[in-house]
This record gives structure tokens, C-alpha cells and sequence, in this order.
């Protein structure tokens, strides 16, 4: 029987995105970013006394969401891609595979 790769499973640009976003996110890994919102009763202040501080707050705030959001649908499209791997293996294997795709968060 012939072994199954990651190429077999996702083809060519399929392998490279699962290579390439587990190294994303073990470098997101080691170096967890951090959010920080302010309080909306702390935001009417800044946004009232002074405008451009207040703009400058609420913008560093969307892109931390929007950062917050886009990390977690790679990590999620990283992880439902490892679950696919594993269930390709299960298909054509007699017993369950414990390691095609290494996932370093997934204990």
C-alpha cells in the first residue's frame, strides 16, 4: 500500500498551505501577541476632550480585532486541515495514524 502525504490529500498547493501555516503559528507561538481594549466608559473621555487620540484608540482597536480574527481562522483552517489528513490515513489504514501532520498546539 502506498503511503499517504499531504500532497495525496490536499495536492500540491494544499501540502504547502498546511507546511507553511504550521510554521505560522508555532512563530505566533513563541511570540503571542497581546489586545488590549479600553473600556467603553474609559473611550467616551479621550473621544471627547480629544478627538485625534480618541480616533487613534478606537483604529489600534479594530486592527487588534481584526488581527485576533484573522489568527483564528488560520488556526482553525490549520487545525480542520490536520483532522482531514488523519481521517484520509483512518480511510485506507487498518489502525488509526497518531502522526502525519505535526500540530503543535493539538496535545
Amino acid at each position: 500500500m502506498d503511503g499517504i502525504t499531504l500532497e495525496k490529500v490536499f495536492g500540491s498547493d494544499g501540502s504547502q498551505f498546511m507546511k507553511l501555516t504550521g510554521t505560522l503559528i508555532e512563530a505566533i507561538q513563541k511570540d503571542r501577541p497581546t489586545y488590549t481594549y479600553m473600556a467603553p466608559d474609559e473611550f467616551n473621555s479621550p473621544i471627547v476632550t480629544d478627538w485625534k487620540a480618541g480616533t487613534k484608540i478606537y483604529w489600534e482597536e479594530l486592527l487588534g480585532r481584526t488581527h485576533l480574527t484573522a489568527v483564528a481562522s488560520i488556526i482553525r483552517a490549520y487545525r480542520w486541515s490536520c483532522g482531514r489528513a488523519v481521517c484520509a490515513i483512518e480511510d485506507v489504514s487498518d489502525k488509526p495514524s497518531q502522526q502525519l501532520v505535526k500540530a503543535p498546539f493539538i496535545e
